[in-house]
Order: C-alpha cells, then sequence, then structure tokens
C-alpha cells in the first residue's frame, strides 16, 4: 500500500499529460487544469487569510493563523517535485492551455515564498 501512495499520483498524472499532448483538442487536461487552479486557489486563500490575520489582535489571530496552516499542510500534500510541476506547466501550455499554466507557476511561486514562513510560524 505504501508503494502504491508513492507512485499512483506521478503515474496518473503521466498518463494524462501524455493525453493532452498527444491530442491538444481533447478534454484529457480539463481534470489537470481542475486541479491546477484548485491549488492556486488554496494558495491564493493562505495567502490572503494571512493578510487578514495580521489586521487581527489577541485569540482571533492565532485561531486564523492556526486555520491557515491546517490549510496549507492540506495545500502542501500534493508531493511534487519543482521539476515535476515544471514538466506539467510546459505540456499544458504547448497544448494550449496557456492561463491555466501562467496560474499555476504563480501558485508554485505563492507555495515557494510562503512555505519556509508556515514552517517558521507552526513551529
Amino acid at each position: 500500500m505504501k508503494l502504491f501512495k508513492q507512485w499512483w499520483l506521478v503515474a496518473v498524472l503521466s498518463v494524462l499529460l501524455t493525453v493532452v499532448s498527444i491530442h491538444s483538442g481533447s478534454f484529457a487536461g480539463c481534470p489537470l487544469a481542475a486541479l491546477m487552479w484548485a491549488e492556486f486557489f488554496a494558495w491564493a486563500l493562505i495567502s490572503f487569510a494571512g493578510l487578514y490575520a495580521c489586521t487581527l489582535t489577541g485569540t482571533d489571530r492565532q485561531r486564523v493563523f492556526s486555520w491557515v496552516c491546517r490549510l496549507a499542510v492540506f495545500a502542501g500534500s500534493a508531493r511534487l517535485k519543482w521539476y515535476h510541476r515544471l514538466l506539467i506547466v510546459t505540456v499544458m501550455c504547448a497544448a494550449g492551455w496557456k492561463l491555466t499554466a501562467v496560474v499555476y507557476i504563480a501558485a508554485m511561486g505563492i507555495r515557494v515564498v510562503l512555505g519556509p514562513e508556515l514552517k517558521r510560524t507552526a513551529a
């Protein structure tokens, strides 16, 4: 079961990317694009909630930061390396999903910037 959990995501992404790259007009890119947009929205929500928490004081601030940390753990649960993400962006951009590729690059940037900060805050 542990082996299945390690490689299934990469295998599914590889199959979807192969279908998208072969048939650029197919609907195979839709689930992948939905996942990419969901990750972007999750990291955008994390960043805006963090900014909102800075305006609060006392226990309200701690409560919002705890929810932000929980959401960050959930958003960071996809264990893809940066080169996997870059390959996904390249294939999606080549298949015509340019806006989705740009949004995914933005999500990667938000993740890189906020990741160490959230780890430091959670510790």
